[in-house]
């Protein structure tokens, strides 16, 4: 081997050595349950006998304005047992099925989980409906379908949003969604991994009162294991926020916790030397990040914070309500320090330059 190669792969050791250590631990992301939610809606379709139409089950069919439509429970296209089939054939103009069940109005966080099977076609509408303020007229609170070939969060209030999730027809997902009316905050978790997290839900929305499934439209089949609804009350406390941890960097200290909480309209980022120190308290009002939310302190009190020394540091959500209320819950706590630079030198006749980092020490809290 030549000396000029053998320099080359051992500064790529070297850069390899530092890589492994500089690893970022991965805040875990859970769906956010709803604290003290109470069950709304919970079927299993794998034990019901083939051939039992939808309205037995406490279901309304809306039939395909042209061609013909269907739902009832069949067996099951990838599995065992029977499945909810929601199908229309030969509709003309975008004609779709629509299966939907209404349930107690909710005013607070809706969570829905299905899990479903598309045939042919886009990505059906899978909708949480909601009302407005006098309670009359219906609006979408939440849509979910496919762009561009994506699964995609259709918001009623920022737009469609695409994920990074392939909707591929004969698929199985797994889908939960989370709607929090008050903080009009939508989640959205496919096979257990959050791809939305963000302000979705038009001002107009007051409630969710009922859950609606279609057909891709003309011709379609929907194939559905089993509907979870749930709902938690309106708080005025929302929770801790959970998986916070820590990257030091030179007088800056980058800070991570887990995204996806819908009672959380924006965070306070707090930093203080020393327990009995006031907080320094900033604004963090993004939620965009997945799977953790993420931003960086340099300052207390206004002066640059130094490294080496060791800071508390916390981070706290807090709810804005429909009408224009704050309201902060419990604060997150771990201790963490900005470190300086430190330059590596690259071994003699190295085509690669010296490396600087700073010591990748962390911590990371549940509390």
């Amino acid at each position: 081997m030549r000396p000029s190669i053998q320099r080359f792969l051992g500064s790529m050791l070297v850069l390899s050595l530092l890589a492994g250590s500089l690893a970022l631990p991965v805040a875990s992301t859970q769906a956010a349950e709803p604290a003290a939610a109470s069950v709304l809606v919970e079927d299993n379709f794998t034990g019901v006998p083939a051939g039992t139409g939808a309205a037995s089950l406490g279901y309304q069919y809306t039939a395909p304005a042209s061609g013909t439509g269907q739902a009832e429970t069949a067996a099951d296209p990838g599995g065992t047992g029977s499945v909810m089939r929601l199908a229309v054939k030969g509709g003309t103009g975008g004609s779709f099925a629509e299966l939907s069940k209404t349930f107690e109005s909710q005013k607070g966080t809706v969570t829905f989980e299905t899990s479903f099977l598309s045939a042919s076609g886009t990505q059906p509408y899978l909708n949480l409906i909601g009302r407005d303020a006098s309670g009359t007229a219906e609006l979408f609170a939440a849509r979910l379908s496919s762009s561009r070939g994506k699964i995609a969060f259709f918001s009623t209030k920022n737009g469609p949003a695409d994920s990074s999730v392939a909707f591929t027809p004969g698929t199985w997902y797994n889908l939960k969604v989370e709607a929090n009316v008050q903080t009009q905050k939508v989640s959205v978790w496919v096979d257990g991994t959050l791809i939305f997290s963000r302000i979705g839900i038009a001002d107009s929305v007051r409630s969710i009162h009922k859950l609606q499934l279609t057909t891709s439209p003309s011709d379609g089949e929907l194939y559905i294991r089993k509907v979870t609804v749930k709902a938690a009350p309106v708080t005025d406390t929302p929770p801790a926020p959970t998986g916070l941890y820590y990257v030091p960097r030179n007088q800056e200290i980058a800070i991570f916790w887990d995204a996806g909480v819908t009672h959380a309209s924006q965070h306070n980022i707090k930093i203080k030397e020393k327990p009995e120190d006031p907080w320094t308290v900033t604004v963090y009002n993004k939620t965009n990040f997945l799977p953790t939310e993420r931003t960086s302190i340099k300052k207390v009190n206004g002066t640059d914070i130094v490294n080496g020394r060791t800071y508390i540091v916390g981070v706290s959500s807090v709810l804005k309500d429909l009408d224009g209320k704050m309201y902060e819950g419990p604060t997150t706590v771990i201790e963490a320090a900005p470190n300086d630079i430190i330059s590596l030198p690259s071994p003699a006749g190295s085509v690669i330059g010296g490396c600087r980092y700073s010591t990748p020490t962390t911590e990371r809290s549940g509390r």
